[in-house]
């Protein structure tokens, strides 16, 4: 149990000052802020009162504690904990996912919870390229809708999602930096969605754009590596062929991605898989002689 008096439950009233963009639920987490450490205690959450801040405060407490206490490193995980989070903890929510743009007028989701309702919601925006998820990623703001049965925004795509069992959507933007890099989608089965829960659903959006632009740091970061490994294992290949230095060898296998138009990492891929490069292999199945045109990329570097 998380304690009022600790430092996960002080950065989680900061969060809640700074994510709650409606003047009512700042008011409300502004008697929560001004507490007595000797005379305060949490109350046990009660997922039928909306209107107590003190109670989800506590709540998202825990929520981050076991976050940061999570013995898995992998923040695709943190992602899927976040939208069980959502499901458990915001009033009105069965269905929550995070979604991610894949193409002009295209979502991917990342992690999803409470069935199969959130990808078939998915599969109808990228059909009908609109939808709340769709308008959240493009405009940097949240959207909401009540009851998507009656609502005329979207054309095409809510009479099908309501068919399907959305009553009402919450979409909420991550940002990072000033950039929308996905998207926080609740879905309820039932209209209901009110002020507080856009409140809830921006806490929930800020740990989901730490944790998405988590992931996608280290998928860079590994990519990186991966260039870097492979490259010096190419730039190894040509020293040890030629007796080229390191700078010469790395300008030979530039000079090969520049002539043949191929990326530089699939060039050096190829060399590590085959032992040769690209224009070495055409030139043999032209009938050219083996070597020639490694050996002759080999001497183009070393003049410079």
């Amino acid at each position: 149990m998380t304690s009022l008096k600790s430092p996960i439950f002080r950065i989680i009233l900061v969060m809640v000052k700074q994510s709650a963009g409606d003047e009512n639920f700042q008011k409300g987490v502004s008697s929560v802020w001004s507490y007595s450490e000797d005379s305060v205690s949490r109350p046990t959450a009660d997922r039928s009162d909306v209107k107590d801040p003190l109670g989800f405060a506590g709540d998202m407490a825990d929520f981050a504690l076991s976050l940061h206490e999570s013995t898995d490193d992998t923040s695709e995980l943190i992602l899927h904990q976040i939208v069980e989070g959502a499901v458990s903890i915001i009033p009105h929510v069965a269905h929550a996912a995070i979604l991610t743009p894949a193409g002009p007028r295209r979502l991917q989701a990342r992690a999803s919870s409470g069935g199969r309702l959130p990808e078939k919601i998915l599969e109808l925006q990228n059909e009908f390229g609109t939808g709340p998820c769709l308008d959240a990623l493009e405009s940097h703001e949240q959207i909401r809708a009540d009851d998507l049965a009656v609502d005329p925004r979207w054309p095409g795509f809510v009479e099908p999602a309501a068919e399907a069992g959305a009553a009402g959507m919450l979409s909420t933007p991550l940002l990072v930096g000033g950039d929308t890099i996905g998207v926080l989608t609740l879905i309820s089965a039932t209209p209901g969605f009110d002020d507080e829960a856009e409140s809830l659903a921006r806490i929930f959006a800020a740990h989901a754009a730490i944790a998405l632009s988590g992931v996608q740091r280290n998928r860079d970061m590994m990519a990186a590596l991966t260039n870097r490994d492979v490259i010096g294992q190419a730039k190894g290949i040509l020293m040890e062929r030629f007796k080229l230095t390191p700078d010469l060898a790395f300008a030979a296998l530039v000079r090969v991605s520049t002539n043949s138009n191929v990326k530089l990492r699939t060039v050096c891929e190829e060399l590590c898989l085959t032992g040769s490069l690209p224009e070495e292999r055409r030139s043999r199945a032209s009938g050219g002689s083996n070597g020639r045109v490694d050996a002759t990329v080999a001497a183009d570097a070393s003049r410079g």
